[in-house]
């Protein structure tokens, strides 16, 4: 087996045009562009958010950080979960990565409201 082959010896991929969909590269190409505009939009809220400057660098640097952690993290951890569960484990992770930031926010914003 190739070293950079993505099937396994139980259940090989298969590739085909059904499955991908008529255009992948324009498919990825969207995609890439609907991830850039999500840090450029939370970038642009900082300064509604936070109160003095100081906070607005801090504010702005955990926005980059936590932006290019999962730019780096979440590839490998969602092609390691479709290697072994296949391609509907893709969205579990997705939507469960979505859910834990929004309850994340969620909470921070309840504990600033008391």
């Amino acid at each position: 087996m190739a070293p950079f082959s993505r099937g396994s010896a139980r259940q090989p991929v298969q590739h085909t045009p059904q499955r991908c969909g008529r255009n992948p590269q324009g498919q990825a190409l969207v995609l890439s562009a609907m991830g850039g505009l999500v840090p450029a939009s939370l970038l642009s809220s900082v300064p509604q958010v936070t109160v003095t400057p100081a906070h607005a660098a801090l504010a702005v640097g955990l926005l980059m950080q936590g932006s290019n952690l999962g730019q780096a993290l979440g590839p490998l951890l969602v092609g390691k979960a479709v290697d072994h569960h296949g391609w509907p484990a893709a969205a579990v992770r997705v939507v469960i990565a979505a859910l834990a930031m929004a309850g994340a926010v969620r909470w921070r914003v309840g504990a600033e409201g008391s």
